[in-house]
């Protein structure tokens, strides 16, 4: 996962009284988690800090005060989004490896709310090759490759894949066909670094 690095607790942004009052809720599901009225320069701060952000906010608002702060899908922190009266919780970013489906899932859960989920492979109920990646304890060593990979999934088109040595007997999930010679794949899965 991308945000182990950063070990700060979730921080829950908000702005109105009601979000306020919202954001309160959602602390109880994190009991070490800080609700901070927003400002920019705190925003920057925790982004630095913590791997949850939760905005209890306008997207427009959010958008805007993480957009320069934006780097990299491997270490930026989940982000999820909840409207003021908690009826909707969006995954906004890092959705897969950042974990913001499953913040966005828990907190809706959590909450009564809807939780709102974008990314095609949960959409369609498909495999998303980061998380099986990880789950499977695999290192990724082309993230480019892999999303193009991860296209190809949502896109009902199959990925060859060769696997070899001591990772043979590793189970694949739909979508991912195993074949004989690294000629054919167009992924390798393998023990050698």
């Amino acid at each position: 996962m991308n945000t182990e690095s950063k070990t700060a607790p979730a921080a829950i942004f908000y702005i109105t009284k009601n979000g306020c009052e919202l954001a309160g809720r959602v602390a109880d599901l994190f009991p070490a988690a800080e609700v901070i009225k927003f400002n920019s320069a705190l925003f920057a701060k925790k982004w630095a800090e913590t791997g949850k952000i939760i905005c209890i906010m306008a997207t427009g608002i959010a958008v805007r005060a993480m957009s320069s702060l934006l780097e990299d899908k491997k270490t930026d922190p989940a982000v999820v989004l909840l409207d003021e009266k908690g009826d909707f919780v969006i995954s906004l970013l890092s959705g897969h490896i950042g974990g913001a489906n499953a913040l966005a899932k828990k907190i809706a859960d959590g909450i009564g709310a809807r939780p709102v989920i974008t990314t095609a492979s949960d959409v369609q109920g498909k495999v998303a090759l980061d998380m099986w990646a990880e789950a499977m304890g695999l290192y990724v060593e082309d993230f480019e490759l892999l999303k193009k990979m991860s296209a190809r999934i949502v896109n009902n088109k199959d990925i060859k894949v060769k696997v070899e040595g001591l990772s043979n007997n590793i189970k694949l999930p739909a979508g991912l066909v195993r074949v004989k010679t690294v000629r054919e794949a167009d992924m390798i899965i393998s023990h050698r670094i």
